[in-house]
């Protein structure tokens, strides 16, 4: 067929859809006819956009524009159609009616080749109809002409290219497309050897050699970001035949991409760094950039087959000179970015400081990958990293308010918890065991790290450098704070990071004095000690109180339970009062993390605990927090923090006890000052009920308040997660009150119902989830008044449970309407006219076996 009118159609289609001035309907309907075209013709469409991809139009700058913009969207409409056409997914199951149409094998390897050439070349395509297909690699820069200049420097045209080899490889790998990963390492290897060549001769003077290098780092650069995407891709697939593919190239091109990738770019970055000579800051970005690339093809080959290379004899060779070469350049240069931005906070968001950052991140990132994902082969590289990074986490944690090095303190934090809780290293009679026990010692556990990691525990400061501390982000939201809490993640928080470190220390049995075969917990009895300093614990809660104001700074200094660890940073973070209050919320903390190790060890109890120290202060903070305001200067950190950590442990603590811990948690649950107080009482209260049902009175005497106050709270809230949390809540409550053979007056049965139907009409978007808390509380009043009252529920439910089964919103809420419905017809004495017309729904329901069952 004549291909030339298909090839306008295609032309003017993504004209007009990336003109300055679109039309929606002028869009849709060029986006139609690039489907049509794709469907009916699709060997001639992607040929077409081929040849829309190698287009330039060098003559003036509008038009390059306009070039650049049309190779874009040609690209980015060629990868679409190949996740369309490029292989048959459908496992057999072919429509009868139309038989979809993909690529032919000539056209696939068309597309392979010149997106390759297109990386490595500037393009060159050679025509569709010749059979003379083949890789072109450039060797001379005067083979490299301005139309291929032109696109090897379009650097969203490169990155797109490199995505779309990496779907490609992702489709074809490891059967097809052989030649892919080896073309793009040569391509790699070709250009560093004519860079170096030229490097040498610009040494000798030689005029204009260094501008002739660039289209060989433009070659290098894109070679290396296609072979970065490849690789990230493929280390996805999990079936055996791809981690035997992976094996095998990290065992053939690890030394290829260290020599003539790796290496190279961190001496040429180090000598730019460190010379006198006059560099633009945009050539150094590029070279940072560059050797962040290097850095990443390393880890992926470095994170799949560590253990398969350091059994190789020749490949250990390249790993050991790897990673004693990363070793040095971290040692050399994390103190250097801590000493710049220390002493230049000004200069520390230039884009050469943030591409620097980002190259460090992704190195200690690589070895914490890589020991987590081999650790028995990481032994013989464990020494020199446990060393620099704890050396390293100890000096940024006194920075720790640079919140551009939180970052680092994560990955620091990560690798010591990995290797702490690695059983392989404490257990085994290796050398890997010796290293341990060296390292991990009781003298290093209860020097600074121990103290340190607790008051890690409060730092909120994510990677993104975020300013703000705990206290700010909660009085500014306290419902946000509290969701915040839940949600935080440890490769992303410190505190979080902290923690897990913190638990494999806890978890972990250290040598006594040296003496491998005996071993004994060393966290656990220190967390102990510092649990029975009542008087300090006593102290904290009299200031967060209010009760005790304007007390000496030497006082509090004396009672700090952390002092040693944290005296140089009271004056950096606020007034000694808040740091002792923050140092005993930190403890709790641990203690919660801890929760059943603690009890029985060095017998140790939690229910006595509670009775002569967390209840007596609890009780003391919740009646100066009702009897008058809060002093402005503090937070209910400890109240919070006492009632969480009842939550934690709630099935240690006596339930009957004087101190009444469920009614505390009613009591803080009832107040209308802090949201988030409020919400950490619903968990505590949530954690508590099962354990009332010995002691069912109990239970009776928390829901006149407890409902109505949750009622209020949810209303109070914006978040649904907050919302939803409360409606659970007051389910279980009528659920247990229930079970127990308790009683809920009219009146409060009245108060439970009434909202309900407003929360329902009220629920839309995300909070369409309240709908199902309707349905659920609907179920627990039902089931709790009986036979006799559920007929008085019908106004309100039934039309309910229709809604749930007739709209298309509340299909989610099929299963629970069912459940309610069963309810009610267990509760009816008889054929009911009003339940009947819900079997009205039954034919549209049986069309899921799993709603007829």
């Amino acid at each position: 067929m004549n291909t030339q009118p298909l090839h306008s159609q295609v032309q003017a289609s993504l004209q007009c859809i990336t003109s300055s001035t679109p039309q929606p309907h002028s869009i849709r309907q060029a986006q139609e006819t690039l489907l049509a075209l794709e469907s009916d013709h699709v060997d001639e469409y992607v040929n077409c956009l081929l040849s829309l991809i190698g287009a330039t139009s060098p003559s003036s700058p509008v038009e390059e524009n306009a070039a650049s913009t049309l190779r874009l969207a040609a690209i980015l409409s060629l990868k679409a159609a190949i996740s369309r056409r490029w292989k048959d997914r459908g496992r057999g199951r072919a429509d009868a009616d139309q038989k979809k149409k993909y690529l032919s094998e000539h056209v696939k390897q068309v597309v392979r080749i010149f997106i390759v050439n297109l990386v490595i070349a500037g393009g060159r395509h050679t025509n569709s109809s010749s059979d003379d297909i083949g890789i072109n690699f450039i060797t001379n820069v005067n083979e490299i002409n301005t139309q291929q200049l032109e696109l090897l420097q379009d650097r969203q045209l490169q990155h797109n290219a490199a995505s779309l080899l990496s779907k490609i490889g992702r489709l074809d790998l490891p059967l097809k497309f052989h030649e892919l990963i080896p073309t793009l390492v040569e391509a790699v290897k070709r250009s560093q050897e004519v860079i170096a060549a030229t490097t040498t001769l610009a040494a000798q003077s030689h005029p204009n050699v260094i501008m002739q290098t660039r289209a060989f780092q433009l070659i290098q650069y894109n070679a290396m970001n296609a072979l970065e995407a490849t690789l990230s891709e493929i280390s996805t697939q999990r079936i055996l035949v791809g981690r035997k593919y992976r094996n095998s190239i990290s065992l053939q091109y690890l030394g290829s991409v260290v020599e003539y990738g790796f290496v190279p770019s961190l001496n040429n970055l180090q000598a730019s760094l460190t010379t006198n000579a006059t560099v633009e800051e945009q050539e150094s970005v590029l070279s940072v950039q560059f050797a962040t690339l290097c850095s990443r093809v390393v880890c992926h080959m470095l994170n799949s087959s560590l253990s398969k290379l350091v059994d190789d004899a020749t490949a250990v060779i390249v790993v050991d000179h790897t990673l004693t070469f990363i070793h040095k350049f971290l040692s050399e240069w994390l103190p250097r970015m801590m000493t710049e931005k220390n002493s230049n906070v000004s200069d520390s968001t230039t884009p050469l400081v943030k591409a620097m950052t980002e190259l460090l991140h992704v190195q200690c990132d690589m070895i914490v990958e890589i020991q987590n994902s081999h650790p028995g082969a990481f032994v013989r590289y464990l020494e020199p990293f446990l060393n620099l990074f704890h050396s390293s986490l100890m000096t940024m944690v006194e920075k720790r308010r640079m919140a551009s090095f939180n970052g680092f303190v994560i990955s620091f934090l990560t690798f010591l918890g990995n290797v702490a809780g690695t059983q392989q290293y404490s257990e085994d009679a290796e050398p890997a065991n010796i290293l341990w026990v060296n390292f991990f010692n009781p003298q290093l556990m209860l020097s600074p790290l121990s103290h340190v990691l607790l008051h890690l525990f409060n730092n909120q400061e994510g990677v993104d450098g975020d300013d703000d501390t705990d206290s700010h982000q909660w009085k500014d939201d306290p419902e946000a704070f509290f969701q915040w809490e839940l949600q935080r993640s440890c490769d992303e928080d410190v505190g979080s990071a902290a923690q897990n470190l913190f638990l494999a220390l806890v978890e972990a049995e250290f040598a006594v004095q040296s003496v491998i075969q005996d071993r004994k917990k060393v966290v656990l009895p220190w967390l102990i000690d510092l649990l029975g300093n009542v008087a300090s614990q006593r102290l904290a809660v009299e200031i967060e109180g209010g009760m005790s104001r304007n007390i000496d700074a030497e006082i509090i200094r004396q009672a700090m339970p952390l002092v040693a660890a944290h005296q140089t940073s009271v004056t950096q973070q606020g007034s000694i009062e808040d740091e002792f209050v923050m140092q005993w919320d930190a403890i709790y903390t641990a203690a919660g993390l801890v929760g059943a190790m603690l009890e029985g060890h060095s017998r140790f109890d939690f229910g006595s605990w509670f009775e002569n120290c967390l209840g007596p202060n609890l009780s003391v903070l919740l009646q100066q927090s009702g009897s008058q305001p809060q002093h402005s200067s503090y937070l209910p950190l400890l109240q919070r923090r006492i009632i969480w950590l009842v939550s934690c442990t709630a099935n240690h603590v006596n339930i009957s006890s004087q101190f009444n811990p469920l009614g505390m948690a009613v009591t803080a649950l009832s107040r209308p000052d802090d949201v988030c107080l409020r919400l950490t009482a619903v968990q505590a209260v949530d954690a508590l009920l099962p354990y009332c049902e010995d002691t069912p009175q109990l239970l009776h005497s928390i829901t006149e308040a407890s409902i109505p106050a949750l009622f209020r709270l949810a209303n109070d809230c914006d978040e649904v997660e907050s919302r939803s949390s409360c409606l659970d809540l007051l389910s279980n409550i009528i659920t247990y009150v229930s079970c127990t053979g308790g009683l809920l007056s009219t009146e409060l049965l009245n108060s439970i119902v009434a909202p309900l139907s407003t929360i329902w009409e009220n629920a839309e978007g995300q909070n369409l989830l309240l709908r199902r808390n309707v349905l659920s509380i609907l179920a627990c009043v039902a089931s709790f008044v009986g036979p006799d009252e559920a007929t008085a529920l019908y106004p309100l439910a039934l039309p309910l449970i229709d809604d749930s089964f007739g709209r298309e919103e509340n299909v989610f809420l099929v299963d629970e309407a069912l459940k309610i419905w069963w309810v009610f017809l267990q509760l009816s004495k008889g054929y009911d006219p009003l339940l009947g017309k819900l079997y009205l729904r039954a034919p549209a329901l049986s069309k899921d076996l799993e709603h007829v069952k």
